[in-house]
């Protein structure tokens, strides 16, 4: 409006206008017509300071407790730090574990037929048996006596590992009556030729935990 009160454009023509800015706006977007002013107000996360309560509760949690987060989910989890994080809790519970033996083969050797015996538990679980049972088996292939480690972090208990030892060597001999599957790395070339095998070469095939995350995400891709 003018100083004396009147209409400074036609509400025809505003109409008009209105009509046509309201036929090009998406379906979330309103319009109004109105002859005062109007001020903007905003609604954005970074002005008005939103946090997530739960979830940094649930941090706080974890961080308090000595829990990685990575273990429950969150958005900058991969395999790789999942496994590292497993690895410390582990490392964690680990010294619990060696206070049980600890009492364990202090009973034992209390008594008198326990003094040239002693109970170990190995720092084995089911998120590292594959890599602790191929440190045993490099080690044994050193001459380390480590065979029954392998063995029980397989989970083969020692009398299972003296019997079935037994079993399998005295008495039925199969060591004798089974031959070991040779594969092209084991053959010469002229071997390999004459079985129609072809020797792609390259390294083997990583696992899981022995991989960084660009070549998790490489993988992927992959």
């Amino acid at each position: 409006m003018d100083e004396e009160g009147n209409w400074e454009l036609d509400y025809d023509k505003a109409k008009e206008f209105w009509y046509n800015l309201s036929a090009v706006l998406p379906e979330e977007v309103g319009s109004v017509l109105t002859p005062m002013d109007l001020s903007k107000i905003s609604f954005e996360k970074t002005h008005t300071g939103d946090t997530n309560e739960v979830a940094d509760a649930e941090d706080s949690l974890y961080s308090a407790s000595g829990i990685s987060r990575l273990l429950f989910g969150g958005k900058l989890t991969s395999a790789h730090a999942l496994l590292l994080s497993i690895k410390n809790d582990q490392a964690i519970t680990y010294g619990i574990v060696k206070s049980i033996e600890d009492a364990i083969n202090r009973y034992v050797q209390s008594l008198s037929y326990g003094k040239n015996w002693k109970v170990n538990f190995l720092d084995v679980s089911p998120y590292n048996r594959e890599e602790m049972g191929a440190q045993y088996l490099k080690a044994a292939s050193y001459g380390l006596p480590t065979i029954s480690a392998y063995a029980a972090s397989q989970g083969l208990g020692q009398a299972e590992l003296d019997g079935m030892s037994f079993l399998e060597t005295t008495v039925l001999n199969l060591p004798e009556l089974f031959q070991p599957i040779r594969s092209s790395s084991q053959m010469s070339s002229s071997e390999v030729e004459n079985k129609g095998a072809t020797d792609e070469g390259g390294a083997p095939r990583k696992g899981t935990g022995e991989l960084t995350e660009s070549g998790e995400d490489k993988r992927e891709r992959e």
